[in-house]
């Protein structure tokens, strides 16, 4: 897979080999590209198993959607790949609304989403009977330095979040913690952590301002920047925040305090949460019910565990209780 040098920010990331039979000539592997023009942030991604010099033609299956859905599967794509020889063909060209619009249009088997299929979307394509099939869920926190925890910040409500990210408030003694300069790290505006938090902070993304901020691109990027940043906070995804180095805020809501548990998830309380789900035409059939099953499965949620997000199977089992 050949690289253009004329266009910029763009990188390439190569898994391991795969092993797709009993011997070498049946191994695959697995590409992505992720290209985001500098202007206007967009992913142009391309993510397919390809079988090298195999004497078996693997069924393929077209699947288009977010960035986040397609990492929660993407394990599962590897299993089903070797075990059932079944090639999952990934793009998150367009994210959520592409791989919606591919699922109308026919050109993609399963929708990835991390967003409800919206009124306009259906009305859109009415021969299409979108059937949503949720996985699992992406949680975020707003997580802290070891100093800043050690110091009694551990909860912020959602206007003093507010004060923070428009630099109303700069100092940690404004809301209760030491005499201290806040150093703030975010995700990249037009991530989807970024939109999680601007959602929950203005009730729309196009609402939110613009951040002069340190952006960075990645949870382990963040994740380094705060073990080594004495008073500083920054959004995370969850599992990141592990208690140890870095720490999670709770949400202050009146007398009650939100974080990311099953249950506060479950009930749709905690605000930096989404669900990551399936899409398909009607129901699962055929290879479609394949992909659906494992994923839904104990071996695919462990695997969407492993991606950093929350299996449905938990979420559903704390709503039981």
């Amino acid at each position: 897979l050949a690289l253009r040098n004329d266009v910029p920010n763009r990188i390439l990331m190569r898994l391991p080999c795969l092993t797709a039979g009993i011997d070498s000539r049946e191994a695959c592997a697995f590409y992505i590209l992720i290209f985001s023009p500098m202007m206007n942030r967009l992913f142009t991604t391309l993510a397919a198993f390809l079988l090298c010099s195999s004497p078996l033609r693997a069924d393929t299956i077209q699947i288009q959607g977010a960035v986040s859905t397609a990492l929660a599967i993407l394990d599962s794509a590897k299993v089903l790949q070797q075990e059932r020889n079944l090639t999952l063909q990934i793009s998150i060209n367009g994210g959520s609304v592409g791989g919606i619009a591919a699922l109308g249009s026919r050109t993609a088997e399963i929708a990835l989403t991390s967003k409800p299929v919206s009124a306009e979307e259906r009305a859109a394509y009415p021969d299409v009977l979108f059937t949503e099939i949720p996985i699992g869920y992406q949680t975020a926190v707003l997580a802290v330095s070891k100093d800043v925890w050690q110091e009694g910040v551990h909860t912020l409500t959602a206007n003093q979040v507010r004060a923070i990210y428009e630099g109303k408030v700069r100092n940690w003694k404004e809301v209760g913690g030491a005499d201290q300069k806040i150093t703030i790290f975010m995700s990249e505006p037009g991530r989807g952590l970024w939109e999680m938090f601007a959602q929950w902070l203005y009730g729309e993304v196009k609402k939110a301002p613009g951040n002069h901020y340190q952006n960075l691109s990645t949870n382990e990027e963040i994740r380094n920047a705060l073990e080594f940043t004495p008073g500083s906070v920054g959004l995370i995804q969850t599992p990141f925040a592990d208690r140890h180095l870095l720490f999670p805020l709770g949400i202050k809501e009146g007398a009650e305090i939100l974080e990311p548990r099953n249950e506060d998830v479950a009930s749709g309380k905690y605000p930096l949460a989404r669900k990551l789900s399936l899409v398909v035409n009607d129901k699962p059939t055929l290879n479609t019910k394949i992909v659906v099953d494992f994923a839904l499965s104990k071996r695919g949620q462990a695997m969407v565990k492993k991606a950093a997000m929350l299996p449905i199977s938990e979420v559903t089992a704390a709503a039981a209780k």
